[in-house]
């Protein structure tokens, strides 16, 4: 069994950098490499600054925040696109047609009529519609 952190630096990498569409890159970011047969000590520094710097920003700041109501928003939309289908389990092509075919019907629309999860993007101008009174 591989250690977490080597899917970490293999498998998430390689995925959010869509390398996984690449068969021919073996590429992999492993901080861990020696890279005394590529640089020298005088070109490349050794052990100065943040050791942990690589690491930490591919765990913590590659991360999407998302919330559980935008969660609860996107299975809501799967469930609508794949009606009685597990989404999970959708082989990838018909994944991707439901997604090539819900943006064909929004393209047909007019941009001010789209909605996305019910909200309407277009709000015809008016007083009522400001969100506080301007004072005159």
């Amino acid at each position: 069994m591989r250690p977490l952190r080597q899917y970490y630096l293999s498998d998430y990498t390689r995925t959010i950098l869509n390398l996984n569409y690449a068969p021919d890159s073996s590429w992999v970011l492993d901080p861990r490499e020696s890279f005394s047969q590529v640089f020298d000590k005088v070109d490349f520094p050794v052990s100065s600054g943040n050791q942990v710097s690589v690491e930490f920003n591919l765990i913590y700041r590659w991360h999407s925040n998302v919330s559980v109501k935008d969660e609860k928003c996107s299975q809501d939309l799967f469930q609508k696109l794949f009606q009685g289908q597990d989404v999970p389990k959708l082989p990838l092509r018909d994944f991707l047609a439901g997604l090539s075919n819900w943006r064909e019907d929004i393209m047909a629309q007019e941009p001010e009529y789209r909605t996305l999860a019910g909200l309407n993007s277009f709000v015809a101008p008016s007083s009522t519609n400001l969100p506080c009174q301007l004072n005159s």
